[in-house]
């Protein structure tokens, strides 16, 4: 099973047509929402306005998500509303997200009500843009103390040399196979997998492994290119969500594709920027209260040298 944000349809849609050609079996593909940037647009390594890095100080988190596009009304293409849908309401489970008005504090549990206040303008940009900043910071503290001495400010002068970013240069709907019959515990671990996520091809294969008692191995991808920000804790919230169901998963650093991708991943740069990447998800699962052991890192390097 191949996990990965909307943005990689295309490849999905690619492999789903070709893989067969190859002699390979079909993957099912699933695909996690992106999270816009502060700016309107996705949130890009490449244009530092629109992304928070997962070390940015506190100051400029705060600076970043107060001088955000956040028009008051507008729900869509707002990365601030998104980081309250995809990382923080999530990441509550079910607890209020707590936003200080000048009305008393108002508390959200899920993004529809969220939404429905902020579109009503009962609820500002400024407060919400508050609380999310707050929010933030505190899930951010324990990682950037992590990586607060000299053996990780080494390794990251290292990786950015010269703290550069580098430059960037038809989805189905869920359609979900009743061919084969699951109980109602498979079932329901089905429901789990793809709860929120948009699928790419069949899903029988995933069904015959549920059926038959087959471990599910999930696969994400990640080029060590830019600076890794926290839009990466999107799809890190729905990596633990499948290690703490029970997949398999791993993480693949394909630091020889973010070098044949324009040298976005300079080849002399590739092992500092794939050990920080390395540390830095790690960091992050863990601050997700994911057990590393849960998780498989890959180098493409490791084995796509080989011949």
């Amino acid at each position: 099973m191949q996990f990965g944000g909307v943005d990689q349809r295309k490849i999905f849609i690619l492999a789903e047509e070709q893989l067969p050609k190859l002699g390979m079996a079909k993957r099912i593909h699933l695909m996690n929402p992106m999270v816009p940037g502060l700016t309107g647009t996705k949130m890009s390594s490449s244009e530092a306005d629109s992304k928070i890095d997962a070390l940015d100080s506190r100051e400029a988190v705060s600076a970043k998500i107060a001088n955000a596009v956040c028009p008051a009304g507008q729900v869509t293409d707002n990365g601030v509303i998104s980081f309250a849908e995809y990382v923080i309401l999530p990441l509550l489970h079910g607890e209020p997200f707590i936003v200080a008005t000048k009305d008393g504090d108002r508390s959200f549990t899920d993004i529809q009500a969220l939404q429905t206040a902020f579109q009503s303008k009962e609820l500002n940009p400024e407060d919400l843009k508050l609380a999310v900043a707050t929010f933030l910071n505190r899930l951010l503290d324990p990682i950037r103390e992590k990586f607060d001495n000299d053996d990780m400010r080494k390794l990251i002068a290292e990786a950015y040399p010269r703290f550069d970013e580098a430059p960037t240069s038809a989805l189905t709907d869920m359609n979900i196979d009743s061919k084969l019959t699951l109980t109602p515990a498979q079932q329901a671990q089905f429901d789990a997998i793809v709860s929120g996520l948009k699928i790419v091809g069949c899903t029988d294969r995933l069904k015959q492994k549920l059926s038959s008692g087959q471990a599910v191995n999930v696969l994400f991808s990640v080029a060590p290119v830019g600076k890794p920000h926290i839009g990466l804790l999107a799809p890190l919230i729905k990596l633990a969500h499948f290690a703490n169901i029970g997949c398999k998963v791993t993480v693949l650093i394909a630091d020889l594709f973010g070098y044949m991708d324009n040298m976005k991943c300079p080849w002399e740069l590739r092992e500092q920027r794939s050990q920080y990447y390395e540390k830095m998800l790690k960091a992050m699962l863990k601050r997700l209260g994911v057990s590393l052991d849960q998780v498989r890192f890959l180098r493409g390097s490791q084995f796509q040298l080989k011949s």
